[in-house]
């Protein structure tokens, strides 16, 4: 509830908040803090069952919190007035997300089916430390500009990092195990956008932006169990393996500018999505019988939360 009552604070302090344009031949800067809620398509890690003998229960999540990050961006404005270029660097220093579940009858959702863990009595932990950026280099061209509303397209490129290190703990009273999972995605490929002002009321503005990419990525997986810290259990990791990934940037908000002889100042308030589609991947196996049978399972990552924006153009 904390959440909510920040991001309406920010929303109603919009009307002090904007989006710096630079005069025409003229440059910008601006920095935003981004304080966004993660997520992954599949943080189960645990059964925690009514019964020893089947799994007859909840699965267990890891635990979601709220992460600061940050954005710096450059923008240069032909003299024209009509297109500019801009480089914007999106940053979520590493941080991490850990759960530890107590139970009398506990069964393992991500070990390998030969180090069974179903129906013990003890404990489940998992740690997820993520590391993540965007690196955008857009050149726009102003498509509609009339008093009240503009609307810029834009074409570049984007480089995208996502890693994540999973450690997860199986604490029996009949056995342990020890889980460590890594996926690493590097990328690089094409975007395109749309940036968009309403004026609403005397430089009072509605802003949006939305942008998609396609990577050309480059993936790692590792997976490796161990059993009472004795038996290895398995340890494979995938060949490097080139994919193509989208990843999109979603906001909305509000702002206001208050230009000056020399330069432009401006505050903005809004909302925003950032989604890296597929880009963890989790090694799984799934037969005990066939102890080499596996898949990859891929998993879309996702920050969500609200920004503020300052910036300065001359």
């Amino acid at each position: 509830m904390s959440r909510l009552y920040l991001l309406l604070a920010l929303l109603a302090l919009s009307p002090l908040f904007a989006l710096t344009e630079p005069r025409p031949g003229g440059f910008g800067v601006s920095g935003e803090w981004l304080y966004m809620l993660s997520s992954v398509t599949q943080p189960e890690f645990v059964i925690d069952s009514s019964s020893s003998s089947s799994p007859i229960g909840k699965r267990i999540a890891n635990e979601q919190s709220w992460h600061s990050g940050y954005r710096l961006e450059s923008i240069y404005s032909f003299c024209n007035g009509e297109n500019d270029i801009r480089i914007r660097w999106t940053h979520f220093p590493g941080f991490s997300e850990s759960k530890t579940v107590s139970g009398s009858n506990l069964f393992g959702v991500l070990n390998h089916p030969a180090s069974a863990f179903n129906g013990q009595s003890g404990t489940a932990s998992i740690d997820d430390e993520f590391h993540f950026f965007f690196l955008d280099a857009l050149f726009g061209q102003k498509i509609v500009c009339d008093r009240r509303f503009s609307l810029l397209l834009q074409a570049g490129f984007q480089t995208g990092f996502l890693r994540l290190k999973e450690k997860v703990d199986y604490l029996g009273n009949s056995s342990s195990l020890r889980l460590k999972i890594r996926s690493k995605t590097w990328g690089i490929g094409p975007e395109v956008g749309l940036e968009g002002k309403y004026d609403l009321w005397k430089c009072f503005n509605l802003i949006g932006r939305f942008q998609g990419a396609l990577l050309v990525s480059e993936r790692n997986a590792r997976y490796k169990d161990e059993l009472n810290s004795t038996t290895l259990i398995a340890d494979v990791k995938n060949e490097a393996y080139w994919n193509l990934i989208p990843t999109s940037d979603l906001r909305f908000g509000f702002s206001r500018e208050w230009p000056c002889n020399c330069f432009n100042f401006d505050l903005e308030a809004g909302y925003e999505i950032l989604t890296y589609y597929d880009g963890i991947q989790r090694i799984l196996f799934v037969d005990n019988s066939n102890t080499g049978s596996s898949f990859n399972e891929e998993m879309t990552f996702t920050l969500q939360g609200p920004y503020v924006h300052v910036g300065i153009a001359f």
